[in-house]
């Protein structure tokens, strides 16, 4: 019995000291946990449903809506960046009273990002997500609860023109550095040797290391179909150097250390100097980033900086808002003993990747050095405005977008690589 009583009050002890220490957003957090335990079916839906109601009665007045963000990986809030674009052009058809909520995540992908999401939307703090959750679920299941969810994403939203829309009629970044950050981030960049006239790029391979480390026990297998080696990066980044730009390699947990000794050439993830500041702040500003089909692209893609697309596989989806130069991953059957089309890949769908694959005898093989050095030197003539355009480019990538759609909406700048296609006519057909 002593020892009993003994645990309790460690544990009130452990408790107080825990919220002493962290404030009123430990208090929250240890309220929110504990309330969310107690609290049966019918509790919740007494305590919810005068919530959902008033939303419908105000609706007249003030149209609330509310929707869930991903936080846990920084390509989570890709609907963060699709919405801002539809509000900020005009596109919903009303005025709406919107509020996010962060979906329960063991980790925060980037708070740097996630503050500057929270300067742009309206966003309840992670301590609420799992009240808002029961919420958005009580709302759902309610006659009229799908006109108070937000949607931009719907599914098959990549069949649907709005998104793509929105994107091109928003020009200018969604997101902005305030001023002590762009001090911060300057001078950051002069500790690397890069001043307001050095150009530099970015450039990143997707691999497995930062989920297995960040979220073990999980897993994450049926993501490698989009890994690749850094090794067949490197080509490029030293021709780029070569050009006068700076080259970081970018990411928080990487499985292979880059090996050289071209100072211009920058390891930032192993050198000591990275931070989730810098980060967001070095694919804001690159002149553009090469990078594979991963959530790190949309760093840049929201600050409005060209992409070079790398090994992209999903191709029934291709992200067709950016500027920029995309090339893929070719698919090999071994059945057939041939490459497939592209017009195959597209008719997969979202059979195209894991295990399908491997049971219909397809396997995936990744860009070769050579293919990623011509996209990142087309990229950069391009906006140097030295890229001369041939008539049989054009033709070439007209084939391949009728390939896509023939009515979908695309970014006039994001082209296929040229070489890529010239090299590849064959999966045309």
């Amino acid at each position: 019995m002593q020892s009993f009583f003994i645990k309790i009050f460690s544990t009130i002890s452990r408790h107080t000291t825990e919220v002493r220490e962290g404030g009123t957003r430990v208090l929250f957090r240890k309220f929110n946990s504990i309330s969310l335990k107690i609290l049966s079916l019918p509790m919740k839906i007494c305590l919810f449903l005068p919530v959902i109601f008033l939303m419908r009665i105000v609706r007249p007045v003030l149209f609330i809506r509310i929707g869930d963000l991903d936080i846990g990986r920084i390509g989570g809030m890709e609907k963060a960046l699709h919405y801002s674009c539809i509000r900020n052009t005009g596109l919903f058809e009303k005025k709406y009273f919107d509020i996010f909520f962060l979906i329960p995540t063991p980790v925060i992908s980037n708070q740097q990002w996630l503050n500057m999401w929270k300067r742009n939307l309206r966003i309840c703090p992670l301590y609420f997500s799992k009240f808002m959750i029961i919420l958005y679920e009580l709302n759902r299941l309610i006659p009229g609860g799908s006109s108070h969810v937000i949607e931009v994403m719907p599914k098959g939203y990549f069949e649907q023109n709005r998104v793509v829309e929105a994107e091109l009629l928003s020009p200018k970044p969604i997101l902005c550095f305030t001023k002590e950050e762009e001090e911060i981030g300057i001078k950051a960049l002069q500790e690397f040797g890069v001043n307001s006239k050095v150009p530099f790029i970015c450039f990143h391979n997707r691999d497995s290391s930062y989920l297995d480390k960040k979220m073990p026990g999980h897993e994450w297998s049926y993501h490698d179909y989009r890994d690749s080696s850094i090794k067949n990066y490197m080509m490029a980044a030293k021709e780029i150097t070569k050009r006068g730009y700076y080259a970081f390699r970018m990411g928080e947990i990487v499985k292979e250390s880059l090996i050289g000794n071209n100072s211009a050439i920058v390891d930032y993830p192993t050198n000591g100097k990275r931070s989730e500041f810098l980060d967001v702040y070095l694919g804001a500003k690159c002149d553009f980033m090469i990078c594979s089909e991963t959530g790190l692209n949309h760093i840049p893609i929201v600050f409005r900086r060209p992409v070079v697309l790398v090994n992209y596989v999903l191709l029934w989806g291709l992200i067709r808002w950016p500027s920029g130069i995309v090339i893929s991953k070719k698919y090999y059957s071994s059945k057939d003993k041939r490459y497939l089309s592209f017009k195959e890949i597209i008719e997969l769908g979202v059979f195209s990747t894991g295990d399908f694959l491997l049971q219909e005898g397809i396997r995936l093989v990744e860009n070769t050095a050579s293919e990623i050095h011509d996209a990142a030197i087309e990229m950069d003539e391009r906006l140097k405005g030295n890229w001369k355009i041939t008539k049989e480019d054009e033709d070439l990538q007209d084939r391949f977008w009728e390939i896509l759609g023939k009515n979908k909406l695309k970014n006039p700048d994001l082209r296929v690589g040229s070489k890529f296609l010239q090299q590849n006519q064959d999966l045309l057909v």
